[in-house]
């Protein structure tokens, strides 16, 4: 009785991360990598992890950025946009025949 107890939380255990794994991906398209090495490299390399970019790097690269967001100008995708998120379908619609007319223009 005790074995399969365990096997049921184990099985449990193991939805779980999966579920969470699975939300993860997609609520985070794009994940930072771990800021460590597995092994030692020293502090030379330490730039290889960093890929945050700059503010100006940003900057330069936002309006040459052809998946900039058309709901808020953002850096990211506009299927991945939050205020795209809370605006209603009208509101949306409204938002891509102005841009569509102007890329048309």
């Amino acid at each position: 009785m005790d074995l399969d107890g365990l096997l049921l939380f184990l099985l449990d255990e193991i939805e779980g991360e999966e579920r969470v794994s699975i939300a993860t991906k997609c609520f985070t398209k794009y994940q930072s990598p771990k800021p460590w090495n597995t092994k030692h490299v020293g502090f030379k390399n330490r730039g290889e992890f960093t890929q945050t970019p700059s503010a100006s790097t940003l900057i330069a690269t936002s309006e040459q950025n052809p998946n900039a967001c058309i709901f808020c100008s953002g850096i990211h995708e506009s299927g991945d946009c939050y205020k795209a998120r809370k605006m209603s379908s009208e509101e949306r619609q409204k938002v891509f025949r102005t841009v569509a007319v102007a890329f048309y223009a």
